[in-house]
């Protein structure tokens, strides 16, 4: 389970550095068409300026769209790394006190398992 956690955290480093990839090339564009339309107005050419508001309004909404992805993906990132470093704490926990249960050893204070909720203490 770690390791395939490992891969789709590997995955989404990838396609966070596409997405961010995509998120430059598309300001550059909103930048470029705002600059357009900015030189259109001031030149009193409303036709061109009209025009690019369009392509604008289509633009913004395009890269509003890849924020948001990229966002998306950022926090299932975060959410992934905390779960695997638990994972692992829980892993490395059942390990050592499995070496003790397999020696026929009686566990009084299981190191960790109490701390990862693994264990509870019930009355008999």
């Amino acid at each position: 389970i770690i390791d395939n956690g490992k891969r789709r955290d590997e995955e989404l480093t990838t396609a966070l550095d596409t997405i961010g990839d995509q998120k430059k090339e598309q300001r550059a564009l909103v930048r470029d068409l705002e600059r357009t339309q900015k030189d259109a107005i001031k030149a009193k050419d409303f036709a061109t300026a009209g025009a690019k508001e369009a392509e604008l309004s289509k633009a913004q909404t395009t890269l509003s769209e890849t924020e948001l992805k990229e966002s998306q993906a950022k926090s299932s990132q975060r959410q992934l790394t905390d779960l695997l470093s638990q994972a692992e704490k829980r892993l490395l926990a059942i390990e050592k006190n499995r070496e003790i249960l397999l020696a026929g050893l009686t566990i009084s204070d299981p190191q960790g398992l109490k701390d990862l909720g693994l264990m509870r203490e019930t009355s008999r």
